[in-house]
């Protein structure tokens, strides 16, 4: 519980005390829902990325607007599970030869590398001997590719390429207005509770003035402690509260249809499928150039195709189309970091996976699905594995 003494000591420090290793670590006792056990294992992780990754990296992540920066200081329980895992993952292949490049990889490509050690983390945690940016030859020529796993009960060198289908430009521009709003709520302090809609495009000219306008309102609602609210009609809805408990603010969030402290918007269609489509068949494409007697694995990891329920033996039929002209791939797993944290489900169909974290509406899902037309044996017991290994984890989030 954070206790009013605390808060006010958090009011007087500046951004990058607040965003510190050692501030992570008190900020840990202070958090609800954790045992005492998950408490001090959060905050060896946190010793840990301190001692990997260094005094300095954070500032580094400050001024890049990192998406680790917004995970690690993120203060809900399973968010510091979340650093649990990372640090385990990072702690395992600390003495891999191309780390120093993982890390910088990390710094410049943030949401790709993050990807990356979470599927090396997948793999690690579940048996399997992982190489990272292995130096390989391809007619002559070295090339490197992102992991390579393998298992004593399988003979086999198995190649996983990783890649993230991103954002589109328009779901991008909708983030960075949620990040600056955020960014701009959080310098003044750090403990209020937000809820941001966004309904169209922001000329950075006009963003400005309105992020003007919300530090006023954040000042305000610090030292009045009330709810109050910023709005354009047919641009955006911003409010910003003391308490999560406010009437008038879960009032408003229910006449928004959101809920509280989350971020939305209201105007953005996606072809989903077809983007997938066209960014398995070039991925594949690539997939092709590696070494032909060795087995591959593409891993697709997207926040933008959602798991329903009744649309899952769709995805699969198509997903198993696409890859059966690839006889040197084994495997298609499709990924996201969404999760629910509620009862999870495995559903299996013709032979292929689809794991749900929550069955009801979206959750956490992941699809695994074979290549039937793979010129590859996979033992049953390579099956198994990897079934193990990609079942949702209450981690991610």
């Amino acid at each position: 519980m954070f206790d009013k003494k605390f808060l006010k000591e958090e009011f007087n420090m500046s951004w990058e005390e607040l965003m510190s290793w050692d501030h992570f670590i008190k900020v840990t006792d202070f958090i609800e829902g954790l045992s005492i056990e998950e408490k001090e294992l959060a905050k060896e992780a946190y010793r840990s990325l301190k001692n990997i990754l260094g005094e300095d990296f954070l500032k580094d992540m400050m001024y890049r607007n990192h998406p680790l920066l917004m995970k690690i200081s993120n203060r809900i329980p399973n968010a510091r599970k979340w650093v649990i895992q990372f640090a385990n993952t990072l702690e395992k292949i600390k003495t891999s030869p191309k780390f120093p490049k993982l890390i910088q990889n990390l710094i410049h490509h943030g949401d790709t590398t993050l990807t990356e050690i979470a599927i090396i983390g997948k793999f690690v945690s579940n048996d399997f001997n992982v190489k990272i940016y292995p130096d390989i030859l391809i007619n002559s020529k070295s090339k490197e590719t992102d992991i390579v796993i393998n298992l004593p009960i399988y003979l086999k060198d198995i190649f996983v390429e990783v890649t993230v289908l991103e954002l589109p430009t328009i779901q991008k521009e909708v983030e960075e207005i949620w990040d600056k709003i955020d960014n701009t709520i959080r310098g003044v302090n750090f403990s209020l509770f937000i809820t941001t809609v966004v309904y169209n495009k922001i000329s950075n000219k006009h963003l400005q003035k309105i992020l003007e306008k919300i530090k006023l309102i954040a000042h305000d609602v610090t030292s009045s402690q009330i709810f109050r609210f910023y709005s354009e009609e047919n641009l955006l809805d911003v409010g910003i509260s003391f308490s999560s408990q406010s009437q008038e603010y879960l009032d408003w969030c229910k006449t928004k249809r959101i809920e509280p402290n989350s971020y939305s918007e209201k105007f953005i269609n996606i072809d989903e499928r077809s983007r997938l489509q066209l960014k398995v068949n070039k991925k594949l494409e690539q997939v092709l150039q590696l070494p032909i007697d060795n087995p591959g694995i593409l891993v697709i990891h997207s926040n933008n195709l959602f798991g329903i329920l009744g649309s899952y033996k769709t995805y699969m039929t198509a997903l198993q189309q696409m890859i059966a002209k690839y006889d040197n791939i084994i495997a298609l797993i499709l990924t996201t970091d969404f999760t629910s944290f509620k009862d999870s489900k495995t559903i299996e169909y013709h032979g292929n996976y689809f794991f749900l974290d929550n069955r009801y509406v979206l959750g956490g899902w992941t699809y695994l699905i074979w290549n039937n037309y793979s010129k590859f044996e996979v033992t049953k017991e390579l099956k198994e594995q990897l079934i193990q290994t990609f079942k949702p984890t209450r981690y991610l989030y």
